[in-house]
């Protein structure tokens, strides 16, 4: 969690092993993904004391592991919503894309643009506007609950989005200054990202 985003997710090993915690510095699991991102060969991980060994067919990385205690996640992540919408993935992700542009190219770089985010019924609009221009970008959806408007960062959004596969998700809402997440519409689904609004300013 980085103070305004979180993100679970699952996977299932091929080998029965003992029960165990640690808590890997997020740079070395960034290294290690670049280094497997394009390959299929399979990764094995071994934890020492206050150590972790990943070994890949050529290479082998070594990292310190964090002392404490980890955030209670299970108690963040909300378990409850006002709003639901179910959404084919990757229309969102290219609409939260196009909207970003306007986001990104705001004439004062110092300052932060949010997407806007409308649900009403049947349908989500998402927009941006600033000195340099606006965009709006319209998906018809499945709803449920209230209508809403909130405001994300861009980024934030999208880098969840890219890391999801299904071809459908969820996204439930609570207000708009509370955790919205996104998650699989598969009752066993192996993932959750949780993503803290931003305060529109009209």
């Amino acid at each position: 969690m980085t103070g305004y985003r979180l993100g679970w997710k699952k996977r299932n090993l091929e080998e029965k092993v003992n029960d165990f915690k640690v808590i890997i510095p997020g740079k070395t699991l960034n290294e290690v993904n670049k280094i497997i991102s394009d390959s299929f060969d399979k990764i094995k991980i071994s934890v020492a004391k206050n150590q972790a060994l990943f070994e890949m067919e050529n290479c082998k990385i070594v990292t310190r592991l964090l002392e404490g205690e980890f955030l209670e996640y299970e108690k963040v992540i909300p378990k409850t919503y006002e709003t639901r919408i179910r959404v084919n993935k990757k229309e969102l992700q290219e609409c939260f894309e196009r909207v970003s542009l306007i986001s990104m190219s705001s004439i004062e770089k110092e300052r932060k643009y949010p997407v806007k985010v409308s649900i009403e019924i049947g349908k989500i609009v998402i927009s941006c506007k600033n000195q340099a221009g606006d965009a709006k970008e319209e998906i018809f959806i499945t709803t449920e609950g209230k209508n809403l408007e909130v405001g994300f960062n861009p980024k934030y959004f999208l880098d969840a989005l890219k890391a999801i596969d299904d071809e459908e998700i969820y996204v439930e809402f609570g207000s708009s200054i509370s955790p919205s997440i996104i998650k699989s519409v598969e009752e066993t689904g192996d993932y959750v990202y949780m993503i803290l609004p931003i305060r529109i300013q009209e």
